[in-house]
């Protein structure tokens, strides 16, 4: 009997706690799952009711803040229109003053007409833009667009609504000595229409003359609508949104980011609907609700709902918006996302019951088989410790092969990848192409957005990459930012551009990290098997280097490996190892060309220019190791040598004093960026000991493009100090007379391009004339580079141009040479 209870005591043990922790379970989990589901029903709602007026919230203040940006660029009309003027007409003056300072001996007459052939020709704005000259009197001097009216009477002209702007302008003139004047006129493009002119003009005293240029408000204001349209065209919103412009007649501005230009597009045709809506609509603003056909696809999105605004005096109606459909899937996501927080909390709780259950179970261990538990623990031990064991060694052998931020093979599986690949196109007399990937500016993205948005990156690249591989390709990230794939089974080279194209397609979708859309692109290179290599260390080494040689060039660009490029990679890189011992081995010296004063026929400066003479290399052109210095930052070594050897052999050839020779050295940008470049130079001037006014620096234009703002300061400064300043290349940049306004320059140099052409160019002839009489009338040297031929001597001689430098003079010297030479010059300075 005793038996029996303790049998029964065993097993009630033995099962109780079991019993137990069942019907607790139960009971739990069916109050968490039913509170769980009422939170959701809730939450659920309150996401119905908030999302929409959040959207709604969101793209009604994108649109106010657009629309307020976009008055400020409205206003801005009259005052572009006056500085452009202003500046024309201000550099009109500009160029008769330099003229009439250059020609004080001629007569009147002459000069006079020097001026009007100087200005005729000049055109701006597409050709619209011209100056004309006038009297104080009424009488028309120069009108290059209407010649008929030249020599004859403006004074009682009137605009099409019956203003004297003539007579107007003529009293301001005589007050102020410079007047802006609006006015109607017909603009010829337009059918005859009328539209409003604004123009101004400025006295020139020495004829009574005065000289103007004019322009149409029209073609200023629509030059900013463009700018405006580009402006929002760039715009990216969230999901499918875009902001789009259209006038109230229904013609497209901007749709889905493209400005249309060629009334193509008519809204209110598409979307009937939407013109009803917005004509209903008691103000110019507001929400509407509609169903979007312009846009392909659209409709399977569901209705819209878009905010807009209408742009007084402007007539367009600017708006963005978001389907409805977008809605109801964040509600969809939502609703997964808490039911997924329930599961997690269900688990937890179960988490915090298991001691318990464990305890029970323990009890009935010890009352009832505490030798079968003994065992069964033991095994259970056994097999768990084996499980673990295996699932580590698999998760090493997956580390070992497989790369652990995108899950694609690492650069160990590649090689093996790779061979499979080679010897599968072996076996079936195919060719294989392995293309070697690298991301442009990744470095640029980690800095701007961080490095988990880079791994983001990478990650979702990864995966666009494995989209398109089918079963005879592979892909792997090789390591940071770079991939390669193999691409096997192909007929010809054709087949790999076809795969390299794909690859390009991947990256024309930006890539959301975080909420920003971001666009990349990347460099690529490819190899050809057997074309380049036998295996896959050939090839990718060969792909490696067209990669390289392909950024070098152009970021963005993809190169198919041949011989030609081997080889020139192969002179770069030895061009580069022998330029960064140049300066050591006194590989680099300096030769000297003369500049000689117009009038007196005497040198008066020299240039400095740096040779490169290698062993291995030969003659080496500035044109093709300058850049590789300024790339491998041996620039600002070859710089300070060569500055210091110029100031040294400057003051050789000729001492210190009145009227000594000076030197014009060349700067690289890269030395004028550095910040201690002033310290640099100043240290040099004062170890040789020559006068910091013998000295100028020659810049180009290049200079300015990325940062005038830092540059210009610095140029201040060395001004102050003394040292000249030279704008080489004037007049082939963009900006220079912007230059002239802005910087310290005391001298501008006329580009050999145009003095080629001097003798039968009448353009260029004209232009040297206006470059001369722009640096007289600033104060500034003129050099004019590659003078050549005696004709060329003369006509510069004949415009007063104040230094020539070129091979008709003298070829570039060595100091020997050019002491040797000029040293007759240099005995009669110094005496």
């Amino acid at each position: 009997m005793k038996l029996l209870s303790n049998r029964k005591l065993l097993r009630v043990l033995q099962y109780l706690p079991i019993a137990i922790i069942l019907v607790f379970t139960v009971v739990l989990n069916f109050f968490i799952v039913k509170d769980n589901n009422i939170k959701v029903d809730i939450l659920v709602e309150s996401v119905r009711a908030d999302v929409i007026g959040t959207q709604k919230q969101k793209i009604k203040s994108n649109i106010d803040q657009l629309y307020q940006q976009i008055n400020h660029e409205k206003k801005l009309v009259e005052q572009v229109a006056r500085e452009k003027l202003r500046f024309r007409v201000d550099t009109a003056i500009s160029i008769a003053n330099g003229l009439l300072l250059e020609n004080q001996d001629k007569p009147v007459e002459e000069v006079k007409q020097l001026i009007i052939d100087a200005l005729r020709p000049i055109r701006f704005d597409d050709g619209r833009g011209y100056f004309y000259i006038s009297t104080l009197d009424g009488m028309s001097v120069m009108h290059p667009i209407t010649p008929d009216l030249e020599n004859t009477s403006i004074l009682n002209r009137i605009d099409s609504r019956g203003n004297y702007y003539i007579q107007h302008k003529k009293e301001e003139l005589n007050n102020k000595g410079e007047a802006f004047n609006h006015y109607w006129y017909i603009k010829p493009d337009k059918g005859g229409e009328e539209f409003a002119k604004v123009s101004f003009d400025r006295k020139l005293d020495a004829f009574n003359w005065y000289i103007g240029s004019g322009e149409y408000v029209l073609d200023i204001e629509e030059s900013i609508q463009q700018q405006v349209l580009a402006m929002l065209s760039s715009i990216n919103m969230d999901d499918d949104g875009y902001i789009f412009v259209f006038d109230l007649d229904g013609d497209a501005k901007l749709v889905n980011q493209k400005v249309i230009t060629d009334h193509s597009i008519d809204v209110f045709k598409v979307n009937d609907e939407l013109g009803k809506l917005l004509f209903n609509a008691t103000e110019k603003k507001g929400f509407l609700l509609y169903n979007n056909k312009l846009v392909e696809g659209a409709n399977l999105l569901g209705p819209k709902i878009s905010y807009f605004r209408v742009i007084d005096g402007w007539d367009w109606v600017i708006g963005t918006g978001f389907h409805t459909n977008r809605v109801l899937t964040f509600i969809k996501e939502k609703e997964k996302m808490l039911v997924a927080q329930g599961d997690e909390d269900l688990l937890k709780l179960l988490g915090l019951t298991l001691p318990f259950s464990l305890i029970l179970m323990f009890l009935t261990v010890i009352v009832g088989r505490r030798v079968y538990r003994h065992f069964v623990t033991l095994e259970g031990q056994v097999i768990d410790d084996f499980e673990r064991l295996k699932l580590s060694r698999n998760e090493m052998q997956y580390m070992a092969k497989y790369d652990q931020l995108t899950d694609l093979p690492n650069r160990m599986q590649l090689t093996e990848n790779i061979e499979k690949l080679i010897a599968l196109s072996k076996l079936q007399n195919k060719k294989a192409a392995v293309v070697f990937v690298d991301l442009d500016d990744f470095k640029h993205i980690n800095d701007q957005y961080g490095h988990a948005a880079g791994d983001q990156l990478l990650r979702q690249i990864g995966q666009r990459f494995e989209g398109i591989l089918s079963n005879y390709d592979c892909v792997s990230r090789f390591g940071g930012d770079e991939f390669i794939f193999c691409f096997s089974m192909l007929d010809n080279q054709e087949g790999a551009k076809c795969k390299v194209r794909q690859i390009q397609t991947l990256f024309m979708s930006p890539f959301l990290l975080g909420g920003v859309a971001v666009v990349t692109k990347c460099s690529i290179g490819v190899s050809i098997y057997p074309d380049h290599g036998a295996n896959s260390e050939e090839l990718i080494s060969k792909a490696d280097i067209v990669l390289y040689k392909s950024k070098e060039q152009r970021k963005g660009d993809v190169m198919f490996y041949n011989a030609d490029i081997n080889q020139q990679v192969q002179y770069n890189t030895l061009l580069e190892n022998q330029l960064n011992r140049a300066v050591k081995r006194n590989e680099i010296n300096v030769v000297y060309q003369p500049q000689i004063n117009t009038e007196t026929q005497e040198i008066e400066s020299v240039e400095a220019l740096c040779r490169w003479y290698n062993p291995e290399l030969g003659i080496v052109s500035p044109l093709e190791f300058i850049p590789v210095a300024e790339r491998i930052g041996v620039i600002h070594d070859i710089g300070d040598y060569v500055f210091h050897l110029a100031c040294r052999d400057t003051l050789a050839l000729m001492p210190n004093g009145k009227n000594a020779i000076g030197v014009s050295i060349n700067i690289s940008p890269k030395q004028l960026a550095r910040i201690d470049f002033e310290q640099r130079v100043m240290s040099i001037v004062q170890r040789s000991g020559i006068d910091v006014e013998r000295v100028t620096l020659e810049i180009t234009e290049n200079i300015f493009i990325d940062d005038l703002a830092t540059v210009s300061p610095v140029l201040q400064r060395l001004r102050a100090q003394g040292f000249g300043i030279s704008l080489d290349d004037f007049c082939t940049g963009y900006s220079s007379l912007n230059y002239l306004n802005n910087l310290p320059i005391s001298e501008i140099k006329i580009d050999r391009s145009f003095v080629d052409k001097l003798l039968n160019n009448k353009q260029s002839d004209t232009l040297v004339k206006a470059i001369i009489a722009i640096g007289s009338s600033c104060h500034m040297k003129v050099v004019a580079e590659g003078v050549e031929t005696l004709e060329q001597h003369e006509k510069l001689k004949e415009y007063s141009c104040d230094l020539l430098q070129g091979y008709y003079f003298d070829k570039p010297l060595n100091i020997d040479d050019l002491i040797a030479r000029y040293a007759e010059k240099k005995e009669e300075i110094s005496h």
